[in-house]
């Protein structure tokens, strides 16, 4: 994927944009099961629903915007840098959710 003359610009991928809009589709999917979950079940079901579905939301969010910001860079570089920071925002998106539900959430 290079253009063939040394020290010349990559050309830009859209293999990271492609898995940071399969990332946002599966956000949406796991947004949308939450809210379901929460309009249907019960509070305690909408909640641990809700510990993977609202960081596959955020991390969904968050990829497809990296994606297109690393487009232009290397392929490596490109397709790692959605899906790294899709991962990262999940962790931290659920470190956050639990941290909430136990600490904040029941002080409400």
């Amino acid at each position: 994927m290079t253009s063939g003359t040394p020290g010349a610009a990559p050309e830009p991928t859209w293999i990271g944009v492609i898995a940071g809009g399969v990332m946002l589709v599966l956000g949406l999917f796991g947004l949308a099961i939450t809210l379901v979950i929460a309009v249907v079940g019960s509070e305690s079901d909408a909640v641990t629903v809700s510990y993977l579905g609202v960081p596959l939301a955020l991390a969904g969010f968050v990829a497809p915007v990296v994606a297109l910001i690393a487009r232009r860079q290397q392929t490596a570089i490109a397709v790692g840098a959605p899906i790294g920071c899709g991962c990262a925002t999940m962790v931290f998106g659920i470190v956050a959710m639990v941290v909430f539900f136990t600490a904040i959430w029941p002080s409400l």
